[in-house]
């Protein structure tokens, strides 16, 4: 039994970044990276990193050097099979988790997670099972994806690495209510609940200037159509994200060494 006057507030950091495709979800997390050992690595899932690393390069090449990523469907020998990429993406993870310069781990991209960790499942049936998901098979994929969460953010518990996954919107029917919100885009009831396995949801936006440039900004509370935001940090409502700024709150009531 511990008390709670020794527990590390600011350890832990899990976020569940969500938004449409090109809100700058993945720009975003590129900005976790900073001196000293703040690596940022990216499990590249989706294959989109190109644009990212464009802006990068462009906007604030400091960082440039702490950024780090792993392709997960392809590897020294080329295309990964199917079956294969979930342990992939396990396996390069715990090297990521192990590595004193990474301070930020990125799922990017739950929808091509979600299929890694479906071919995964469908892989392992016996030989005279049905290949492909059925109603018995979504209950595992529930508690594997949570697992893995779970031990992430346990890892960054006692080592203080931060933990984030990206995710595109969807738009879902509330089976109680009938209304309409928008979640993570994933195959299963865990869209409505994936967000209580992180201490943070947001939902990236973006929205044009007068000048015709676009600004990317953050909403850490909820509204209307996404009840399911939240943040930890007594963060804005809304905000351009800035590192400086951010790791404030975040190392806030850090306690001392």
């Amino acid at each position: 039994m511990q008390s709670a006057i020794d527990y590390n507030v600011s350890l832990g950091f899990g976020l569940m970044l969500q938004g449409p495709p090109k809100s700058g979800k993945t720009v975003l997390t590129g900005q976790f990276a900073h001196e000293p050992d703040g690596g940022v690595w990216f499990a590249d899932c989706d294959n989109n990193l190109a644009g990212p690393i464009r802006f990068w390069r462009e906007r604030m090449p400091e960082k440039m050097k702490h950024i780090y990523y792993d392709t997960i469907n392809v590897g020294e020998s080329g295309i990964i099979d199917a079956s294969a990429r979930w342990e992939r993406l396990l396996k390069r993870t715990n090297i990521a988790l192990a590595e004193k310069k990474i301070k930020t781990i990125v799922w990017d991209g739950l929808s091509s997670i979600s299929d890694y960790l479906i071919s995964h499942i469908v892989a392992a049936k016996p030989g005279d099972r049905e290949k492909h998901m059925t109603i018995s098979d979504w209950q595992p994929f529930r508690s594997i994806l949570s697992k893995a969460i779970v031990d992430i953010r346990a890892i960054g518990k006692t080592t203080g690495k931060l933990f984030i996954m990206t995710a595109h919107d969807e738009v879902n029917k509330d089976d109680a209510t009938g209304a309409l919100l928008i979640t993570p885009n994933i195959p299963s009831k865990l869209a409505g609940n994936i967000g209580g396995f992180f201490s943070d949801v947001w939902h990236s936006e973006s929205s044009e200037e007068k000048d015709g440039t676009l600004t990317y900004k953050v909403r850490t509370m909820p509204r209307g159509m996404i009840p399911s935001l939240g943040n930890s940090l007594n963060l804005p409502k809304e905000m351009v994200f800035k590192w400086e700024e951010f790791s404030k709150h975040l190392y806030k009531y850090e306690q001392p060494k």
